[in-house]
């Protein structure tokens, strides 16, 4: 058997990288959609240049709802982490409690 050990306050602290990471994700893929939105629409507006945009646009569609989708459940992911950790430690005072009656009874 291995040495397992959960403790309550990693998980937190592990939900709280989590939710971090979703938030920078989130930050940054807005700030880089911002800055390419602002360049306009450089593939111009001949026939070709009309269905590189349509494919562009297209993309950045797809992109943006799997990116977000992603922060999004990374921070779903967190608020599960968090609820575990406190089911854990909830189940261990519990634990705790039970063992020192037994013990006090002896």
């Amino acid at each position: 058997m291995s040495d397992y050990r959960i403790q309550a306050q990693s998980m937190r602290t592990a939900a709280s990288e989590l939710e971090r990471a979703g938030e920078r994700l989130a930050e940054q893929w807005k700030a880089m959609l911002a800055a390419v939105q602002g360049m306009g629409e450089p593939w111009g507006s001949d026939d070709i240049g009309m269905l590189i945009g349509m494919s562009y646009k297209a993309i950045e569609a797809q992109a943006d709802e799997s990116l977000t989708g992603v922060a999004e459940e990374l921070g779903a992911m967190a608020e599960g982490l968090r609820r575990a950790a406190d089911n854990h430690q909830k189940a261990e005072e519990k634990n705790i409690k039970a063992v020192s009656t037994v013990y006090r009874n002896g």
